[in-house]
């Protein structure tokens, strides 16, 4: 015999298909939410984000993220398992905290990297790293502004017996930009005394610093090289003093800049 099942109003009002939901541990497949009006998703995974979040948390995991800002509080780790891209805002350091990146994966800052304060920032490189610069602009520590910008004084004389070539050797590659020269001791009459200026190659095209016959105490002279004019790492620079009436001292600046 046949058994008629009667359902309450609410249960033929339905959408859907599929088993009755009752409220303790139901399993939805396939669900259309809509809108909730409170919830709680602590115990959720989220294998994508892809709409506007606000608030904390203490991990997010997936493929990419756009942020406006971000601070990272004192002691803990900021790690990017895939692409980060900061956009118009700021990534934040309160002390001594850490960013690590995943291999091959980047951090992209929109506008500018800027450090403030008395925080410092150092890169650590477990390989080898390849660091990608702007067409323009500088980068520079206070501890080595200074090293920009280089200078070495050599004593170079025209007296009888000691006009000589010196080499000027640099423990690093550098372009020699300008010699200028200061008479230390007046230089004797007749004519002029040089310096004449090159590298192992040959010496330089505009590299000969002229300083005149009966030149005073503190008369300055200068030269602009522009060929053989690079020094090579472990290799020199040299200055040759030369004047057929002798006589005199010059001190001579050589400036230079790294590579």
């Amino acid at each position: 015999m046949a058994t008629k099942i009667q359902f309450p109003f609410w249960a033929m009002s339905r959408s859907g298909k599929g088993s009755l939901v009752f409220n303790t541990s139901p399993t939805l497949v396939a669900p259309i939410l809509g809108t909730p009006e409170s919830g709680n998703l602590a115990n959720c995974t989220f294998p994508i984000l892809n709409q506007n979040t606000t608030g904390s948390s203490g991990s997010c995991t997936g493929n990419a993220a756009t942020v406006t800002g971000l601070s990272v509080t004192a002691g803990k780790t900021l790690t990017t398992n895939d692409t980060t891209t900061l956009a118009t805002d700021s990534i934040t350091f309160a002390g001594t905290e850490v960013l690590t990146l995943a291999a091959t994966k980047n951090v992209t800052f929109a506008d500018a990297f800027i450090t403030s304060g008395a925080f410092s920032i150092t890169l650590t490189a477990d390989a080898i790293t390849t660091l990608t610069l702007p067409a323009s602009g500088i980068v520079a520590t206070t501890a080595n502004i200074a090293a920009i910008e280089e200078v070495k004084i050599i004593p170079m004389s025209f007296e009888a017996g000691e006009q000589t070539t010196t080499r000027i050797y640099f423990p690093k590659a550098v372009t020699i930009n300008k010699i200028r020269s200061i008479v230390m001791k007046a230089l004797a009459a007749t004519d002029d005394g040089t310096i004449t200026c090159g590298n192992s190659v040959g010496a330089s095209t505009g590299g000969v610093v002229t300083v005149a016959l009966s030149a005073a105490l503190n008369v300055e002279n200068s030269a602009t090289p522009t060929t053989n004019n690079t020094v090579a790492a472990d290799s020199y620079y040299y200055l040759t003093s030369a004047k057929t009436t002798a006589g005199g001292r010059v001190l001579v600046t050589l400036e230079y800049t790294n590579g």
